[in-house]
């Protein structure tokens, strides 16, 4: 297991005892978001002051004898720590931070050679000093929400949340020509292959063997097959993004004959017409979204035996007048979306079929008028 399948272990039994409570749990039934009870947290907050394990801001952090190995900085006050970290510090994560007053030294972190996270979400952070770098420890940095424009050979996307949905709505980035040197890389995010020049990119990507989660922008048809040869050799996948140019671009995605048996969350975005064939054969798989691949024949029934699927969400993927779910298919479905499809007029739901769904969402298609009486079968059901 990784590292961070070793975490997720300790966490599930700390939640199994309850002495962490789950706050937040996603479609597909993974934790995102937990909390600890305020008794709970009075006793760790105090242990780990004991230990010098943790110590939060807006506390004195500027005396370098009493720092902790984990830091945890906020300023909702107006006490924000004139020097933060030291040779000790292991982590620091930033809550709630409006401003960065000028007193803040980012560099102050570079000489932390011990530091393995950085986690500054949210904060209004604009810059990444090249010195980062010399942090040969580093394993984590998020910048995610923050100001910061350019990362120091490195990778980053953007998400515009202010621009009507469409399949270029996340802002992909280039890599730099030898990245397949990172051979231990595990989640890479965003690559926008209309901005990659120069190279062999696909057999760059196909020495990240490590890979957990990949998501690619902007592929054209014909680099398809390339593409699919790449993904093969990432036998560890858990997670797999792939978006076309543009929504009418087909993607060929038809020729992996050996997909990651491990993968658990596909997304497809472009234009298909028919559903790769290697899909059917996802026993893993829970998490299913489809967008605008306007897929035409009978090729969606076959998903319903998928004996995993817990989230399947259709944009503007099916072309059909009628879509009719068989009994005995989706036996462990919860949620359900099936959004602009257009020519659809007539929902069939087979008595035995989506058993456990509990969140279904339909429309907006115009010409779709009247729900079918057997959804009463849908026994599990809390929203439409």
């Amino acid at each position: 297991m990784t590292l961070e399948e070793v975490a997720m272990t300790y966490l599930s039994e700390l939640i199994n005892r309850s002495l962490v409570q789950v706050s937040v749990i996603d479609s597909i039934g993974d934790v995102r978001n937990c909390q600890l009870h305020y008794l709970m947290r009075e006793v760790v907050v105090s242990k780990s002051k004991e230990l010098s394990f943790i110590q939060t801001c807006p506390e004195n952090l500027s005396n370098h004898d009493h720092v902790a190995r984990h830091l945890s900085i906020c300023n909702k006050s107006n006490n924000f720590p004139m020097v933060v970290g030291n040779y000790q510090t292991h982590s620091a994560i930033f809550f709630d931070i409006e401003e960065l007053p000028k007193s803040f030294c980012f560099l102050q972190f570079t000489k932390s050679k011990l530091l393995k996270e950085l986690d500054f979400e949210g904060a209004p952070l604009t810059y990444i000093p090249e010195e980062l770098g010399n942090l040969f420890n580093l394993k984590y940095l998020s910048i995610r929400d923050t100001k910061v424009k350019k990362l120091p050979r490195s990778l980053a996307y953007y998400k515009d949340k202010q621009s009507i949905y469409s399949i270029n709505s996340r802002r992909g980035r280039k890599l730099y020509s030898n990245f397949g040197s990172l051979e231990s890389l595990e989640k890479l995010y965003e690559v926008d292959l209309e901005a990659y020049s120069g190279g062999n990119f696909f057999h760059e990507l196909a020495r990240l063997k490590q890979l957990r989660k990949l998501c690619i922008t902007k592929l054209k048809s014909e680099s398809g097959n390339a593409l699919c040869d790449a993904i093969q050799q990432m036998i560890h996948l858990r997670s797999l993004r792939i978006s076309s140019i543009k929504e009418e671009e087909l993607l060929h995605l038809h020729t992996i004959s050996s997909p990651p048996v491990f993968l658990c969350c596909l997304r497809l975005r472009g234009r298909l017409m028919k559903l790769p064939g290697w899909i059917y054969e996802l026993r893993n798989l829970t998490k299913l979204t489809l967008e605008w691949s306007r897929i035409s024949d009978d090729s969606l029934q076959i998903l319903g035996v998928l004996p995993n699927l817990l989230f399947f969400w259709i944009f503007e993927g099916y072309s059909g007048a009628q879509l009719h779910f068989h009994k005995n298919h989706f036996k462990k479905l919860k949620d359900l979306r099936l959004c602009w499809l257009n020519d659809l007029k007539r929902l069939i739901i087979d008595e035995g079929s989506l058993t456990l769904v509990e969140h279904l969402e339909l429309g907006p298609s115009p010409q779709f008028e009247e729900l079918p009486a057997t959804i009463s079968h849908l026994k599990c059901l809390k929203t439409i």
